[in-house]
């Protein structure tokens, strides 16, 4: 198969480009390349330039802003299927944040210029994409009031539900999305207060906790607590 059309389909494969007219993912093919990251490679740095979007083929990334002390603050974990990178594009500013692989990642890069083309000549593209934006701010308004309102009970049992699905009354496996001190900051605690509001849960027979995942034993509860 020819390698445009390896790329064509690797992003009709993707939800956010999912619907696509073919001939607008051949033009986006044309502007595609596969980059290949080992865990814990740097993708980009805050204030670099923007030169497209990125999109998970496999592996886990991490987005995370550091103060100058060097603490560091997990914004979101983009796994297969999901893109990051489309606000600075569109605004066409630098990078907001640092990007780096978590576990060994294959990803797509988008050039910026080509779909910058394609939200000025097409209606429905631009549409695509702000409600993509749109969905991304509400997920951030979501955190602050987690991170403001919630508990850190609360809130593992709302991440863990979110995760699972909302079939079956329990008994459902999560892996972990990260190592511990990477969860805890994304969800705005310390490993500490992760593993004693995790051991918590599971002595109030909600969760079993595994070596590599979380089985949720009791979802009604989950839910009540959840919120």
């Amino acid at each position: 198969m020819h390698l445009l059309d390896v790329f064509r389909q690797q992003l009709k494969g993707l939800p956010f480009f999912d619907g696509l007219p073919d001939s607008q993912l051949v033009r986006l093919a044309g502007a595609v390349r596969e980059e290949r990251f080992a865990r814990d490679e740097l993708i980009f740095l805050k204030g670099d330039p923007s030169t497209g979007l990125f999109a998970v083929l496999a592996g886990t990334v991490k987005l995370a802003c550091q103060s100058p002390g060097g603490n560091e603050r997990v914004i979101a974990l983009p796994e297969r299927g999901q893109v990051f990178g489309e606000a600075a594009l569109l605004l066409d500013c630098p990078y907001p944040f640092n990007a780096s692989a978590l576990t060994a990642a294959r990803l797509l890069h988008v050039d910026g210029q080509a779909l910058r083309d394609l939200v000025a000549e097409s209606t429905d593209f631009a549409h695509r994409m702000l409600s993509h934006l749109s969905g991304g701010i509400c997920s951030i308004i979501d955190d602050l009031e987690d991170f403001r309102m919630r508990a850190p009970p609360e809130r593992i049992a709302k991440f863990l539900l979110d995760r699972s699905g909302s079939s079956g009354q329990g008994d459902s496996a999560i892996a972990f999305p990260a190592p511990k001190h990477v969860f805890a900051s994304r969800l705005g605690m310390t490993p500490e207060s992760l593993s004693r509001a995790m051991r918590d849960l599971a002595e109030a027979g909600l969760i079993k906790i595994g070596k590599y995942d979380v089985r949720v034993v009791d979802r009604m509860r989950l839910a009540v607590l959840a919120g």
